[in-house]
Parts: C-alpha cells; sequence; structure tokens
C-alpha cells in the first residue's frame, strides 16, 4: 500500500507545471499530432500557453484552452506552436518575431490530447 500511495505521490509531483516553463509532461498530457509528413509525432515537453506567457524562447508550446494575451508576444530561438483541438490564441499586441528567431504553428489535426 506505501509504494502504491508513493507512486501516486510522485506522479502528481511529476505532473505538476510551473507556469511559463517547459515541463516534462504525464503521458496523458502528452500531445500526439500528425507532422507535415503525415507521421505521427508526440510532444511531451511543452510551455503551456497562458495569458501571461509572453516570452517564447525556443522549444514547444501548446494552447489547451482558448487564450488571449493582452501583451506583445516575443520569440526568441526556435518556437513551435500547438493549438489543440479549435482552441484559439489571441495575441492583441501581436507576435514579434525578428532575425533568425522562427515560429512555426503545428496546423495538424490532433490525434489525441
Amino acid at each position: 500500500m506505501k509504494g502504491l500511495l508513493f507512486s501516486a505521490v510522485l506522479m502528481l509531483i511529476v505532473c505538476v507545471s510551473v507556469p511559463g516553463t517547459a515541463v516534462k509532461v504525464c503521458a496523458a498530457d502528452s500531445v500526439k499530432y500528425l507532422d507535415a509528413n503525415g507521421a505521427t509525432k508526440n510532444c511531451t515537453e511543452y510551455t503551456p500557453v497562458e495569458s501571461t506567457t509572453t516570452a517564447w524562447n525556443t522549444g514547444w508550446y501548446v494552447v489547451n484552452e482558448s487564450t488571449e494575451i493582452e501583451d506583445r508576444i516575443v520569440v526568441t530561438g526556435d518556437v513551435k506552436l500547438i493549438l489543440v483541438n479549435k482552441k484559439t490564441l489571441t495575441a492583441k499586441k501581436g507576435i514579434e518575431v525578428e532575425g533568425t528567431n522562427s515560429l512555426i504553428t503545428v496546423k495538424v489535426r490532433i490525434i489525441e490530447y
């Protein structure tokens, strides 16, 4: 019984995310999608986009809920964005991507979430 309880607590700790930071997520929270070549991919480490997520650095960002961001979003590095099943992102002051920085929006059908 102690082992089961410890496992449950450990899983809870692993699944907790800190706003604005990339986290490794539980299998249940990973995002499966089809890439541009039709291959199934699994995004297991990403930053959940919230209304205060305005500094996007290299990595994956996932919009789990329709989100509105009041301030300008600034992209640094190679950023990839996934919008989960019909969720929307409204960037009221736009998204800044300058120089060698890049933003790729993954426009695919989500297989599982």
